[in-house]
């Protein structure tokens, strides 16, 4: 099975985890061997989650030179940038690598976020690079890159209006495979 599609398959198998500590949840889920004995870090493979948003300022979803490893977040609950000739699905806003990192170099802040950390949490157990916790917190793909999708507001269930969740997903640019975490919940 190629390397690509076996880190995908195991993130998607680990993908509903529990509260533990980073070391014990990649140990009993297999990842800590993926990652030790295959060299599955997601390098070269793209992890889409689709959620609450993202703190994109976050060090673990950042480079070593303090660039951003998301490569694209789409918000859907702001229409804002649906005619934005850079967003090719014409509906929510786009960011670019190129906007978040200007954005982390500048400090002026994007008007996207996960005002909840729901997001950012999926995100760090899909990728979560563990700079933030010099290495104490790892998430099952730490090198590979990320697109999000906010498909929900703050606050608000994904439904009543709310946009569908979308694929945001362009392989013939983007090339690598990727593995997409929906990561949501209602209570019954």
């Amino acid at each position: 099975m190629n390397s690509r599609i076996r880190i995908s398959a195991l993130f998607l198998l680990v993908a509903c985890v529990t509260h533990q500590s980073s070391a014990q949840f990649l140990a009993e889920s297999g990842a800590d061997r993926a990652q030790s004995e295959l060299g599955l870090t997601g390098a070269g493979t793209i992890v889409a989650v689709f959620d609450r948003g993202i703190d994109y300022t976050h060090d673990d979803f950042r480079n070593e030179d303090g660039s951003t490893r998301i490569l694209y977040i789409l918000d859907l609950s702001d229409n804002t940038g649906a005619n934005d000739p850079d967003n090719p699905l014409t509906v929510g806003t786009v960011y670019t690598e190129d906007e978040i990192n200007a954005a982390l170099t500048s400090g002026t802040p994007l008007g996207t976020r996960d005002a909840v950390g729901h997001g950012t949490l999926t995100a760090g157990i899909a990728a979560g690079n563990g700079r933030k916790s010099s290495g104490m917190w790892t998430g099952v793909a730490p090198d590979a890159n990320l697109i999000i999708v906010k498909f929900t507001s703050e606050g608000a269930p994904a439904h009543d209006g709310q946009p569908a969740e979308a694929a945001f997903y362009f392989p013939a640019q983007l090339g690598p495979p990727a593995a997409i975490a929906q990561h949501s919940a209602t209570t019954f």
